[in-house]
């Protein structure tokens, strides 16, 4: 009734009252339609807002940790997490090579001797961007040009996201982030997400790296 709508607009529990019959058809067609996209605003902020104290959070708890492997579990375990994917992995230059160091949903025998050789192409494509890449095709990884052995299987799924783990002198590896759950899209802002954890995540891995060999210099 009257009253109750009433009652219920001045609590602010309804966003807008209609009546019938409807005489405008193309009135009430707006009108929903406005009301949807409202709705949709306002998931997206609350979604945005929550992702942003997650990542405050990931980051003040990742430079307080003094351990390297926890730290790289930390990274792996927030990455599929906040992105919802299947499978999470960091990778450490050794060399010419990427090698596996902490995963999350890869098969076992992509996990026990995981090295992806990088031409000078894909070392060069890899790192000189901070920001995080869509990879929508398999031709589109950066490290399968001039790679003497296949990529672990794993590694050729897509898409895929990835992006450099780097100190402001040197490469450091890689973050890699494939499948998707449920079966949704990859979207710019997973990108987003991913280029603020691996810029993140860049700090706190150079900082253990560092410390370790501060550690090997003192013993």
């Amino acid at each position: 009734g009257m009253e109750s709508a009433i009652t219920a607009i001045n609590n602010h529990l309804l966003d807008k009252y209609l009546t019938k019959p409807i005489e405008n058809e193309h009135d009430f067609t707006i009108s929903i339609r406005h009301l949807l996209q409202r709705f949709q605003m306002q998931r997206t902020i609350m979604e945005q807002t929550t992702a942003i104290h997650a990542l405050y959070g990931f980051s003040n708890a990742l430079n307080a940790m003094d351990d390297f492997d926890e730290t790289l579990d930390s990274i792996v375990q927030f990455t599929q997490e906040t992105l919802q994917c299947e499978r999470a992995s960091v990778l450490m230059m050794d060399g010419a090579h990427l090698h596996l160091v902490a995963s999350r949903g890869l098969p076992t025998e992509d996990t026990v001797s995981a090295r992806i050789a990088l031409g000078e192409r894909g070392r060069d494509e890899l790192f000189r961007s901070r920001n995080a890449v869509l990879a929508q095709t398999v031709e589109a990884l950066p490290f399968l040009e001039g790679n003497e052995a296949h990529p672990p299987s794993a590694f050729m799924i897509t898409p895929a996201l990835f992006a450099s783990l780097a100190s402001t002198e040197q490469p450091l590896g890689m973050i890699h982030v494939s499948g998707r759950a449920a079966g949704h899209p990859f979207t710019e802002t997973d990108v987003g997400i991913l280029t603020y954890i691996a810029n993140t995540a860049s700090i706190a891995v150079n900082n253990q790296v560092n410390r370790r060999a501060l550690q090997s210099a003192f013993s």
